[in-house]
């Protein structure tokens, strides 16, 4: 899947409204190809913001060094330099745009935070536990 700007994106999904069934799985493997847990969970922290909100590069590192996703036990240019890696993964991978002209800032399109929080819910589900009661 090759790297669309948000007009392409918006385009895309006019096309294809109402396929949501058939895009979102592509855009999972995109999701499942993205290598250690700590990216993944970059990843999903970022559709904690609204749709179409812009996200400055540098406070979203600062916010994953503060949930621990990155950093720990190095200093902090090695950490920032390591979150700086983490968003060019994520726009490589079409998981972010870099919007327009603004290079340092980021956003996650509706449908791919559709899906991100898609997955968040059913991580939450997956860690559930059953218990039957004793019959007797």
């Amino acid at each position: 899947m090759s790297c669309k700007n948000y007009k392409e994106w918006d385009l895309a999904v006019e096309d294809f409204a109402g396929m949501d069934d058939q895009i979102l799985p592509i855009l999972k493997y995109s999701y499942d190809n993205l290598k250690g847990k700590h990216i993944k969970s970059c990843f999903q922290y970022c559709s904690l913001f609204p749709e179409d909100y812009l996200i400055e590069k540098e406070k979203l590192i600062d916010y994953w060094i503060c949930e621990r996703f990155i950093g720990e036990n190095e200093d902090r240019e090695r950490t920032v330099n390591q979150g700086y890696g983490i968003i060019a993964t994520l726009v490589s991978s079409c998981l972010l745009l870099e919007e327009g002209s603004s290079i340092s800032k980021v956003k996650m399109h509706d449908v791919v935070r559709e899906m991100a929080l898609g997955i968040s819910s059913d991580f939450g589900k997956k860690k559930s536990v059953s218990c039957e009661p004793e019959l007797g």
